[in-house]
């Protein structure tokens, strides 16, 4: 009996999800053949991003109102196991992932199994939950989900991440480390790599045999889970708001969408060291961050 086979689908906008997918396969790839393809939306989504158009972003984001992708030719039938890869924007999978799951092609993942593989600053957790939501409505057999984090102290990154995401610099500055994950972060992807290679390589079913050391995330606190928590609540609120007093983009929006990021900035400032208080005082207790990580109801 030949190799198993996978294939991966992703979307990768500023080369962080491709180089995690990269580091990944050097270990899977020892024990399984894998192909490669790239979500093309019909939207261009330029890096780095303009103010304007990564802020227009944000409701859609939080709404669903994603692109259409252009069509992918994929023969479905030949693959054992997907492995699909994506950026977090705004708490929320990226809005070109979002058209893959919303498009027909993504139909094609009944009854399949996945992995998701998510790249993201450090809150991934509402994100996690909506790619969970989505492959078990189109019938995927949802293996679960490894998660690469930026680890860099969140005051530095509240400066690098913009920085990066404005200018294409990623560099580090003044006292400020590289913003994004570190490469030794990426080098740890290695070996989870393969050891799904060997599972399913060994014909493991893998929605029973997956274990804790390979999926999960690299960055999990209470102060994190609780940030999200109230973050998500309030990007609802917010993008609501904005889709229904300026459904398109236009003057309207973007004066709407700079209160929201007054009020984003107000919120960061208030609510992370409130956060990271409490986190101290319940020593970082697993139990609180399952509490803040459950998903939102349905409205």
């Amino acid at each position: 009996m030949g190799k198993k086979k996978a294939l991966v689908i992703y979307y990768s906008q500023m080369g962080q999800t491709r180089d995690a997918i990269t580091a990944f396969l050097r270990g899977f790839s020892r024990h399984a053949h894998c192909d490669l393809v790239q979500i093309e939306p019909q939207e261009q989504f330029a890096f780095p991003w303009k103010m304007n158009a990564f802020f227009r972003a944000f409701p859609r984001c939080i709404k669903a109102r994603p692109p259409s992708i252009k069509p992918l030719a994929i023969d479905w039938s030949q693959y054992d196991l997907i492995i699909l890869g994506y950026q977090v924007w705004f708490l929320s999978p990226s809005l070109p992932i979002q058209g893959f799951l919303d498009s027909q092609c993504a139909k094609e993942l009944k009854d399949k199994p996945v992995v998701t593989l998510a790249t993201c600053r450090n809150l991934w957790i509402s994100a996690f939950n909506t790619i969970r939501n989505s492959l078990t409505g189109l019938g995927a057999n949802f293996v679960g989900q490894i998660t690469l984090c930026e680890r860099n102290p969140v005051w530095a990154s509240f400066v690098t991440t913009p920085f990066w995401i404005f200018t294409g610099r990623k560099q580090g500055f003044w006292f400020f480390p590289p913003a994004g994950i570190a490469p030794e972060q990426f080098a740890t992807l290695e070996p989870k790599g393969e050891q799904l290679g060997q599972l399913l390589a060994n014909g493991a079913a893998l929605q029973c045999t997956a274990t804790a050391e390979l999926l999960g995330s690299n960055l999990g606190t209470v102060s994190l889970a609780m940030m999200e928590w109230v973050g998500i609540r309030v990007f609802h609120f917010w993008a609501g708001l904005i889709l229904r007093l300026a459904p398109t983009p236009g003057f309207t929006q973007d004066l709407l969408l700079v209160f929201f990021r007054l009020s984003l900035v107000i919120t960061i400032l208030t609510v992370a060291p409130c956060t990271r208080i409490f986190e101290i005082l319940v020593h970082n207790d697993p139990k609180w961050t399952a509490q803040f990580s459950r998903p939102l109801p349905h409205p």
